[in-house]
């Protein structure tokens, strides 16, 4: 006997032990949601107010790029414990599969495409003129597209995760499990 089904056997900690509950789910997305706030929205803008712009670029990187990967896990993780819990349900579809489906193509895009891009940017900027990434690098104008672009789709996953997190709530309501 392990410790976990000893504790399956305590009545308090059997919902508390449903990892499949809408509850789960919810904090799940709201710890990600969280750190993707204070990360994105609170921390970086603090960087680049009080250190230099090629270091606070850097951490801000390291930053960005560790919330992008919780929020991968996160929506992962939320669509498949979706997936077994609103089984057979055809408003789960619309509701909270397709905006997971959005999610998960938006971080994969920031993870694997535009980071490593905006990265290797700054790598062959320095690697020219041995200074980091400026505007008068001829690379600037196509640092600051992928730049917007990520920016865009940073907020728009905020916004889909937070859509997420209400929308576990009304299906709750909306399907009698």
């Amino acid at each position: 006997e392990n410790f976990f089904s000893f504790l399956a056997r305590i009545p308090l900690m059997q919902r508390s032990l449903n990892f499949t509950g809408r509850s789960f789910m919810r904090s799940l997305l709201l710890v990600a949601l969280t750190i993707f706030v204070t990360l994105g929205y609170i921390a970086v803008p603090v960087l680049f107010q009080f250190l230099p712009k090629p270091e606070a670029g850097e951490i801000a990187g390291v930053y960005l790029n560790t919330a992008h990967w919780i929020m991968l896990f996160a929506v992962i993780l939320v669509w498949m414990l979706a997936v077994k819990r609103f089984q057979g349900a055809e408003k789960v579809r619309w509701r909270l599969h397709l905006p997971c489906l959005f999610l998960l193509l938006m971080e994969c895009g920031q993870l694997f495409i535009i980071s490593p891009e905006m990265k290797a940017l700054k790598a062959q900027a320095f690697l020219q003129t041995g200074q980091h990434l400026n505007q008068a690098s001829s690379q600037w104008a196509h640092f600051a597209m992928l730049h917007g672009i990520s920016q865009l789709l940073y907020l728009t996953s905020c916004l889909l995760a937070l859509y997420c997190f209400f929308a576990l709530n009304r299906l709750q309501r909306a399907i009698v499990l």
